[in-house]
């Protein structure tokens, strides 16, 4: 079903949206972004951070009760696949967002040619393809996004950006955001909801791995796509896309093509960034938030810790996390997508 979380009003039901600074910040009545709340390196900033113009990670993952809110439905729902909807670029990203290399499975390679395909059959070709942390120019922590794959172990977690105006005004984030003109609106409607319509079509085909399909081989439909230009990928990344390739169309010998993927996906390089230390936390959280909380979300917070503390651990190991979540999952015989109709509510993002 349709769940919209809203946001105070950072702009005090100004009506000129348009010459209002605060228009270009998304963040809540605590000057928190609900994008930058969870848990997956929440808190930390990125070495060029800029506090006067960037948006706040909140007092702590998960202080913030939007993000409180999306956390304790998407525990409850498990889905298979999410479609997380942005604006202010073209763009189909998969994770990570706080590292510019992409993630390197065959899930991932796999969505990112069909997102390739339909990117070029109904967005005209405008979408950047790849790792959201290298695609939008900079590297993002606490997101969620990183935290749908790595905490709730998602397969298919992926953002889409589905408008920007790079030749607006100063200032004037309204017709950055948005298609001011009607019939532009209703073209870059069509488009999209054509575009997802669609993806939602591929993944019940199975042409995803892991979502109705096995989770480790492309399908012979993907592997007969392109490989696409895209940021964010490696010389491993494209080594794990051919053997995959050649795997699903019969070509060469199976168990060879079988090792040389898992060689190339185990050899895919990491890159880390500095990082600014940490501001130190605050003597209580402040009462507003906690105020704020529904008393049913009163879970969330242990639900979190046990998620998070169990991904850092095994990242300690140097193994995959895994959740109790992300276990349910894999057993799922059908998947749920995610904010599908929050996109076809068009008028929740053009008005």
């Amino acid at each position: 079903g349709r769940r919209i979380v809203e946001m105070d009003d950072p702009n005090n039901g100004k009506k000129n949206l348009r010459e209002d600074p605060k228009m270009c910040q998304r963040v809540n009545g605590r000057i928190a972004d609900p994008n930058r709340n969870w848990p997956a390196k929440g808190g930390i900033r990125p070495w060029d951070y800029k506090s006067e113009t960037e948006d706040g990670p909140g007092v702590a993952p998960l202080s913030e009760p939007e993000s409180r809110l999306i956390f304790r439905i998407l525990h409850a729902v498990e889905p298979m696949a999410l479609t997380n909807i942005h604006s202010g670029m073209h763009g189909m990203f998969m994770p990570p967002d706080h590292t510019p290399i992409m993630v390197n499975s065959a899930t991932a390679l796999a969505q990112l040619k069909l997102q390739s395909y339909l990117n070029n059959k109904w967005i005209d070709g405008k979408c950047t393809l790849g790792a959201g942390g290298h695609a939008v120019g900079y590297v993002a922590y606490g997101t969620a996004m990183d935290f749908f794959r790595l905490g709730f172990q998602i397969p298919l977690a992926q953002t889409w950006e589905i408008y920007g105006n790079q030749r607006s005004e100063y200032f004037d984030c309204f017709s950055l955001f948005n298609p001011v003109e009607e019939e532009e609106k209703r073209e870059y409607t069509r488009k999209w909801t054509a575009a997802i319509l669609e993806q939602i079509s591929l993944l019940h085909k199975g042409l995803l791995p892991g979502v109705k399909s096995p989770k480790d081989e492309f399908s012979r439909q993907v592997a007969e796509l392109p490989k696409p230009n895209a940021c964010g990928l490696t010389k491993s990344h494209v080594d794990a896309m051919d053997g995959l390739a050649d795997i699903a169309l019969g070509r060469g010998n199976r168990q060879e093509r079988l090792h040389f993927v898992r060689d190339a996906i185990e050899s895919t390089p990491t890159l880390a960034f500095p990082e600014l230390p940490s501001p130190p936390p605050p003597a209580a959280a402040p009462t507003p938030v906690a105020a704020s909380i529904p008393q049913e979300l009163g879970k969330t917070e242990d639900i979190a810790v046990e998620l998070n503390l169990d991904l850092k651990e095994k990242e300690r190991e140097g193994r995959p996390a895994t959740t109790a979540a992300a276990a349910a999952a894999t057993t799922m015989q059908s998947f749920t997508t995610v904010l599908f109709l929050l996109f076809l509510a068009t008028a929740a993002l053009f008005v």
